[in-house]
């Protein structure tokens, strides 16, 4: 069952302004705030007196009335009343390729709302006029002395309007405008959720005039909301970044000019076998896994593809999905290919199958097949358009469990495949 988000009231519109360095740096961010007008009545309270001096009338004896034996009524308390408990949002597979045809030009989607769309969990807003550039979604089994938990790392990165944030700097008080930009922005976003700031840190850059960062840190507070996307969590903390190089362009050979932009992430603890990201946690459910598998890693990541790629025509965004698990003690990967040569893929979401090396030609139906000298694949086509891929491997260190890792690329430009004749 699709759960809507409401997380909080229904006024959607915060305005603020940046300030410090001299700029008029003035942004409105899109958040979910309460509505707060005030409708208190206005009526003049004001003490008055009559200077005329009135008699009073005369008073009547009342007659005495004989006590009732009747006890008097009561009424109960009305009963606390209760929230029901959030239910894990749900995605259907079936809206993925309508999702993944947005990303040619993300310059078209709203930042947050899509965000949301691949998983991410708060409505936190960015200022009008960003660009999304990035959503990075993981998930991964741990296991301590005292307990066993699924790790939860979820954020998305924004290109600021016209690429520049306001000066980030250590040396400037309070870290610079950029700085108070941040809290300016976010603090009321980051209260409205049930979160308080508690501290920030400022990069110390290795070249005099940066590029530089900040970020500041936001944690629960009791009023917010105890999960993530439905699914019971601990959070841990809200990281707010202002980075002056969002895009990494100060580390890249071609040296693309330095764009600003924000950066939300959010950790948290959830339990096993709860994989909090819907998109994953329904392909999950659609992948035939041996029952003494184990979960171990899933990960989302809308990325930018550099225009000198190999696979530059395809688009250059494309969203990368990635699953692991780990077999029983004493697995093999014969026996886990074995495993999937029999097992039932459902067809509607999984087929064992490849992309042809025509791009407009039929798929075509594969099978396991040996690679190298112990590991095995299995070509596998998500929705009959996307091409990916089942490896069957030893693990890395001796003695460790077998490995079952499922990859597939999402670009924009893959199209449905015709059934072979």
């Amino acid at each position: 069952m699709a759960v809507a988000r409401v997380l909080i009231g229904s006024s959607l519109l915060v305005a603020v302004a940046a300030c410090g360095g001299g700029d008029d740096a003035s942004s409105e961010v899109t958040a979910a705030t309460a509505d707060t007008t005030d409708t208190s009545d206005t009526s003049d309270t004001s003490d008055s007196t009559d200077a005329t001096a009135t008699t009073a009338p005369p008073t009547t004896a009342t007659p005495e009335t004989a006590p009732s034996n009747t006890a008097p009524s009561t009424t109960e308390p009305p009963a606390p009343t209760t929230m029901p408990a959030p239910e894990p949002i749900e995605f259907d597979l079936a809206a993925l390729p309508t999702l993944v045809e947005q990303i040619g030009d993300l310059s078209s989607v709203d930042p947050l709302a899509f965000a949301v769309e691949l998983g991410f969990p708060l409505e936190i807003g960015v200022p009008d006029g960003s660009v999304l550039y990035r959503v990075d979604h993981t998930v991964t089994a741990r296991q301590t002395d005292d307990a066993e938990f699924n790790d939860v790392g979820t954020e998305y990165t924004v290109i600021a309007p016209d690429g520049e944030i306001p000066d980030v700097d250590i040396d400037l008080d309070d870290n610079g405008p950029g700085s108070v930009q941040i809290i300016e922005i976010w603090d009321p976003i980051m209260a409205d959720l049930g979160y308080e700031r508690k501290n920030s840190t400022t990069s110390d850059p290795g070249d005099p005039g940066g590029p530089n960062t900040v970020n500041h840190v936001y944690v629960p507070t009791e009023t917010a909301a105890a999960d993530v996307n439905g699914n019971p969590a601990e959070i841990d903390s809200v990281f707010v970044w202002g980075d002056e190089d969002v895009t990494g362009a100060s580390y890249r050979s071609d040296a693309p000019p330095l764009q600003g932009g924000y950066r939300i992430d959010l950790s948290a603890e959830v339990s096993p076998g709860i994989v909090p990201v819907p998109i994953l946690d329904s392909l999950i459910g659609a992948m035939p896994v041996p029952d003494d598998a184990s979960f171990a890693d899933a990960s989302l990541r809308l990325i930018e593809r550099s225009p000198d790629s190999f696979d530059a025509d395809k688009g250059l965004n494309y969203i990368e999905i990635m699953l692991e698990w780990t077999a029983a003690p004493g697995v093999t990967p014969d026996q886990l290919a074995a495993f999937y040569s029999e097992a039932e893929f459902d067809g509607d979401v999984l087929i064992a199958a490849e992309v042809p090396l025509s791009s407009d030609g039929p798929y075509r139906p594969a099978e396991v097949s040996k690679y190298g000298d112990t590991d095995y694949r299995v070509p596998v086509l998500l929705l009959q358009r996307y091409g990916g891929q089942i490896s069957l491997s030893e693990a890395y260190d001796e003695g460790d469990p077998a490995e079952i890792s499922y990859r597939v690329t999402l670009n924009p430009t893959d199209t449905e495949l015709a059934p072979p004749e």
